[in-house]
Order: C-alpha cells, then structure tokens, then sequence
C-alpha cells in the first residue's frame, strides 16, 4: 500500500483476524475504511498462501464483484511489507448491535431492515457468495439526506464463492470464526455450508433486532453451542407480541435446526415476507385477524354468503368485487326450471362454495288404466310437456296429480327448510369462530371466554386439509382460551392431540399451545403420548408441554426417553425436563439415587453422560461418587461430562476439586472443556457469597493461559455488570496481545455504563 496514497487515521475496530482503520485517499480527496490481516509473527513473503491472507483477498474479489447500495463499496485490494489490505468506503453510521443498545426496532424498521438484508444477501447469492459471518455488528445503519434510513451489509472476510457447499474455515486457534450466537449449527459441526446457513445467521439477527437478546444463548462458548445444535429458543411471540404472527413465523423459519427447513436462500425468504406483507395492516396484534368464513371453509363447514366454484378469491387484503351467481329454486305447477340472479359479493378471503340445490325435472307419476279410456285412472293420458307436470285435459285436475304435486311441494318445502337450519347453523359457527379470532387478534386481551362447542370448532379448523394457511390465527386464540362452562380445555387441546390423525406439524403446534398454558390437567394424556408415539418433533413438543408438572411417577417416562431413544433431540428435551424438576425440588437425594441408578443400568453411551451432567444438578455424595469415577476414565467424552455436572453443581463443596482437576489438565482439548466448566459454575453460582466470588473470579483470571480464555472471561465479565469486575479486567490492558488489551478497553467502557 503506497504511502502517499493512504493516511491512517487511526484504528475503528478488531476482530478475530481482522483490524479495521479509517484512513484518507489522497488521491481521490476522501475518507476510507482499510482492512488488514492480523498475523501472530508478523508478515513476510512465505506467508503469502496463509489462509487469513487468502480470505480476505477474496473479500476484496467478490466484494467488487457485487455493487449493490445495500453491501459495502470494495475501491481497491493488495498486498504490501505489512501484508494484505482491502480499502473500502468508509459508512459513517452505527452498526445493529449500537442501535439495539438503544432499544428494539419498531415493527416498521424492523420491515426496512428485513427488506434490505434480504435484498443485499439476494444479490451476493447470484454470484455464489456466502458470507458465513453474519452479526449485528457487519449490519450497519446510515442515514439518507431525506431522512430514511439505508442498510449496508460489510465485512464479507469469511465469504468465499461457493457454487458448492463448502466447509468453515478455521482460526490459528483453531476455533471458528465468527461470532458464535449467530452461527448456523453446521458451522459448529464442520459440515458443507451453502446459503442456508446465511439465513440462520440472518434469522439470529432478526431475533435479537426485535428483542435485544440472542435467539441461542449461554454463558459460556459450549452453552451457545448447545444452546444452537438443540435448537431451544423462546418463541418471539411471546417476547414481542406487537409484532404480526406471520412475521414471527417468518423469523423462525430462518432458526430451523436443519438447513432443508429453512429458506432455501434469501430470494425465497424474500419473497415469502413480501407475499404476507401488507403496508397499511394496522400491527396491534398477537396474531392477524383471519375471516372466519376461510377457516370454515377449509374445515368442511359452509361460509355465509353462497358463491360458486368458478369465482376466484382475491388477497385477504385486497377485497374484490366479482359477480356471483346466485342459483334459485323456483317451485310451482308448471315447468320446474333453475333460474339464476346475479348480484355482488364482496369476498374478503378465500371460501369454499356452498353446494348448488336445484330442482330437478319433475316426471308425472300417473296410474295406467285400460286402453282408450279417459279420465282418472282409465286411457292413455297425453304426454306431459318436457319439464312439467301433466295435467288431463278433462276440464278439472286430476286427483293422482293433485297428490303427486302435493307431495312434491312439501317435499321440497322440507328440504328447503332444512338447508335454511342448516345454513343458519353454519352461519352461527361461522360467526362464533370470527368472534373468538377478533378478540385474540387484541394484544390486549390476556383470555378469551370459551365453551366447548367454540373449542370443538376451533379443534375442527385445525383438523382440515389446506388448514396451514391461517392455523396460527386458531392456535393463538386456543392458547387464550378460558372455559365458560366447566370445559376443561387442556385436556380437550391434548386428547385431540394425542389421539387424532393429524399431520405431523400441527400435533407439534398443540402441544406448544399446550406449553404455554402450562395446565396440569393435560399431564395423563401427555405421559401416555409419551410412552406410546414415535414422531420426533410431537415427542419434543410433547416433553416441552409435560415439563411444568412432572412429578415422581412421571419422571420413569422421561428416563425412559434417556435410554431408549434414538434421536438427539428428544434426549435433549427430556434432559431439559428433568434439571427443570431437579431444580425444581426441595430435596433431590432420592432424584439423585434414581439417576445414579439410571447411569449406571444405561448400555447407550449417550445416555450415560445424559444421567451423568443431571447427577451434577441434584448434587450429593452418590452424584459426587459418580462425578470423581467419570473423571478418571479413559473415554475423553465421559471427562467432559464429569466437568458439565460439576459446573451445574448446586454448592459450592465441589469447586476445589473442580478447579485443581483444570490446572492439572495437559490435554488441550480437556483443557478447555475444563476451563469453560468453572466460568461456567462462577457465572451461574448463587450460592457463593460475594467476597469468596471475587476472589474466585481472581483466581481463575490468574490461570486464564491463552487469548481464548481470556476473551471467554473478560467477556463474562462485562456481563457480571458489578463494579468488582473492573480491576480484574484492568489487569489484561497491559503485556497482552491487542486483541486481549482492544477487548478489555470495550468491557471497561461496558462496566462503566452500568
């Protein structure tokens, strides 16, 4: 980099590899941003072919490959004595992380942001980039002269082209790059990425835009990762239930566990928002009002008005006006013909027709009597005009035909009459379900007066095909519901659940409406699903739902979940469940002689060190026997389990052991494990009384050997928020790396806002 040309003005950021300074182009009379490669021993010419150095050149390649106003301006890339630089603009702005410092979006910049990012990552993706390293902090904000707002997505250094899923790249410490709550789970796996894994990195940001938090969460890098590859996170509804459903729905498609049910890359997601979308629908809602006559419709029950097949509903949005043919019945002596008026409809959303009644021609049913003669009974009567009732020609009707017409009229009086109940009946339904959808779509409004007749509607609904369209808005009001009349809806919501042939996808979602409302009298229906299904993701819900009322006879099941199930996922439900009731509990030593007991008769492995990390949160000589065994195996995955349950530990009696078995660990691998176990325990630990804390935390900032450990505590620090951390932190500003010393001036700055 030429000297004449480039004026550094001092340093805006570091990050893993990376520092970033603002300097001024002589040349072109402007300020510029300069990115350069942060190298350990200095660069020379050999280190040319260093990874970092290949990266960040191939920033600058397919950064200027895309000119887009939504991702930052590459002006120029090399390679000189200090290195490789990428010059960039300079955006003079604050980056999502400083905004959200301030409070949440609003819905209405929320919608900007999304558009925006979307729009950014659909241009990059036509060329094959992936940027595998989208944060809050590579989102920035500038402001407009009109006073808009515009939003650039930066720092493309982790990009690579990839028309083919490619594999993460790794640090000189070995650790992915990136910032770990925003990472798509496979970055953690080492497995291929593609553009998917941008989605859940943008989904994360979405996330934490709405709520200030992270999506996946932890105190320490293996909680977050847990945290990601389990995929529990708390619903964004019910964090921001100002924000419409869809949209909610929309972030969390992005979160899914794997990456086939995401998006499958930002032009479908784009898409997907813009199609639900609408500018001026008023955002006041948990859930966005869903006319009830769409609901009906799919659920087999006839909407209000009578529209045939052949008309076409508009968006529910965009009412249509459309002619309608409204068939009649038209009933008398003389030719029975269908006639049909038209008149306007105004349709609102999408309803299934109600089944056209038409009279059919009406044959004459007339005795034969002998041959030439005439009258009643007697001759060959004239044929009847076509469509009509044949009436003899003798100057008065005939008896057979007068019986003939009478029965005909009262039979259709009789159909007639029932359609009309019938129609009303609907129609009655129809409104009761619009009533309890208008009144869940308040925000306001904490519990919906229900019977059970509104409940087996609203039940119905969710039973039909093509149900998907507007399930969230039935599911919300279920969530609220609150019986008027003895119905015990919990139990009602799970026996349907349990019990009905339902699609996978809306079993799940009952039983998180079952979840939320934590009522323990769905508790013997959930155990019984429990012991008996099979489908994955039902059997997550289900544990989740049955997690609020466990109680010792109940606890068997989920035990039985630990040894026998094949699924990841389900075992981490039930491990989740069982610290919730283990912590739950006043006494835990007959819960810890049971786990004990469990760990000992498991033949999975898997299952083993499940049994193992709970005996950690009950605690106790039996737990403490079984945690000293695990430390000395030979199997390297049982050794980290022991560290796990001694950082859930509910005392403070096992830290002694704790910390002296880290100081002996050789093993770099074990090492770290140990090491994020005891800053794990000091930053969850209640127990230990403030002064000991401090000097624990003293401690273990004495034994932090590498950059790593150090960033890990500096980092927990910060969050600690106490005015104790400080001179602890003071101590890595001098003799450190710049990394280490940048670090630790950022968590100062932190600790003195608090």
């Amino acid at each position: 980099m030429s000297d004449e040309r480039y004026e550094i003005r001092g340093k805006i950021g570091q990050g893993g590899v990376g520092a970033v300074y603002r300097a001024f182009d002589r040349n072109l009379n402007r300020e510029v941003a300069i990115k350069r490669v942060l190298t350990e021993e200095g660069f020379d010419a050999q280190n040319s072919e260093d990874e970092a150095v290949k990266s960040l050149l191939k920033e600058a390649t397919a950064l200027s490959s895309v000119q887009h106003p939504h991702i930052v301006t590459v002006y120029d890339a090399g390679v000189d004595e200090d290195g490789p630089y990428v010059v960039m603009e300079l955006l003079s702005g604050r980056t999502i992380d400083e905004m959200v410092e301030r409070g949440t979006m609003t819905w209405l910049d929320f919608r900007e942001v999304a558009y925006q990012t979307q729009e950014a990552l659909i241009a990059a993706q036509e060329l094959d980039i992936v940027h595998r390293d989208i944060k809050p902090t590579n989102v920035m904000v500038t402001w407009l002269p009109s006073g808009k707002f515009q939003v650039k997505l930066v720092d493309f250094g982790l990009a690579k082209f990839s028309a083919k899923p490619s594999l993460q790249t790794i640090d000189h410490a070995d650790a992915v790059f990136g910032s770990i709550h925003f990472m798509a789970p496979e970055q953690f796996e080492r497995v291929p990425l593609d553009k998917r894994t941008d989605m859940y990195s943008l989904g994360c940001v979405y996330y934490f835009c709405l709520t200030g938090g992270f999506p996946f969460d932890g105190e320490t890098a293996p909680q977050v990762m847990a945290s990601h590859l389990n995929n529990t996170y708390t619903p964004l509804k019910e964090l921001r239930p100002d924000i419409p459903d869809w949209a909610c729905q929309w972030v969390e498609w992005h979160l899914e566990r794997q990456p086939d049910d995401r998006p499958k890359d930002a032009r479908e997601s784009f898409e997907r928002f813009r199609s639900f979308d609408q500018p001026n629908e008023p955002v006041v809602s948990h859930v966005k009002a869903v006319p009830a006559a769409s609901l009906l419709s799919q659920a087999g029950i006839p909407k209000t008005g009578p529209v045939p097949e052949h008309v076409v509903a508009a968006s529910p949005s965009a009412p249509v006006e459309v002619k309608a043919e409204v068939p009649r019945v038209k009933l008398n002596t003389g030719p029975v013909v269908p006639s049909a008026e038209t008149s306007a409809v105004k349709l609102v959303a999408p309803t299934a027709p109600v089944a056209e009644v038409v009279a059919a021609p009406v044959e004459p049913v007339v005795a034969a009597g002998p041959a030439g003669s005439t009258g009643v009974g007697g001759g060959i009567p004239e044929p009847p005009t076509e469509r009509a009732v044949a009436i003899p020609q003798t100057g008065m009707r005939s008896t057979a035909a007068k019986a003939t017409i009478a029965t005909l009229l009262g039979m259709a009086v009789i159909i007639v009459g029932v359609l009309f109940v019938n129609h009303l009946g609907k129609r009655k339904e129809t409104q009761m379900i619009q009533s309890l959808i208008d009144q869940a779509a308040d925000a306001t409004v904490t519990s919906i007066p229900m019977d059970g007749e509104e409940v087996d509607l609203l039940l119905g609904v969710v039973r039909s095909p093509g149900f998907d369209k507007d399930k969230d808005a039935v599911f919300q009001t279920l969530t609220v519901g609150e019986a008027t009349d003895g119905t015990d809806i919990d139990r009602r919501v799970a026996e349907f659940a349990a019990r009905e042939t339902l699609p996978e996808e809306v079993r799940v979602k009952l039983f998180r409406v079952l979840d939320y409302r934590k009522g323990p009298t769905a508790m013997p229906v959930l155990v019984r699903f429990l012991e008996e299904a099979s489908e994955e993701r039902a059997l997550v819900a289900a544990v989740s739902a049955a997690r609020h009322h466990l109680n010792d006879m109940d606890i068997a099941v989920i035990f039985n979940l630990i040894s026998f199930s094949e699924s990841d996922e389900v075992r981490g439900a039930a491990e989740r469940a069982v610290r919730g009731y283990a912590q739950a509990q006043r006494s835990t030593s007959q819960l810890s002689r049971d786990l004990a007991k469990a760990y000992e008769a498991a033949k999975n492995p898997t299952a083993q060190k499940v049994y193992l990390r709970l005996l950690g949160v009950t605690g106790g000589s039996v737990a403490e026997e079984a945690v000293k065994s695990a430390l000395e195996s030979e199997d390297e995955t049982v050794v980290v389990s022991a560290y796990t349950a001694l950082q859930n530990w509910p005392d403070d009696s096992m830290f002694e052991l704790h910390f002296e078995r880290m100081k002996g660990e050789r093993k770099t691998f074990l090492r770290t494990q140990a090491f994020d176990s005891v800053l794990g325990y000091l930053v969850q630990s209640e127990e230990i009384p403030p002064k000991k804390a401090v000097d624990l935390w003293k401690d273990l900032a004495g034994e932090a050997g590498n950059d790593r450990e150090k960033k890990e505590l500096i980092t927990a620090l910060a969050r600690r928020g106490q005015k104790w951390a400080v001179p602890i932190v003071q101590g890595f500003l001098e003799g450190e790396s710049d990394d280490i010393s940048f670090l630790a001036e950022r968590a100062l700055e932190s600790l003195s806002k608090k």
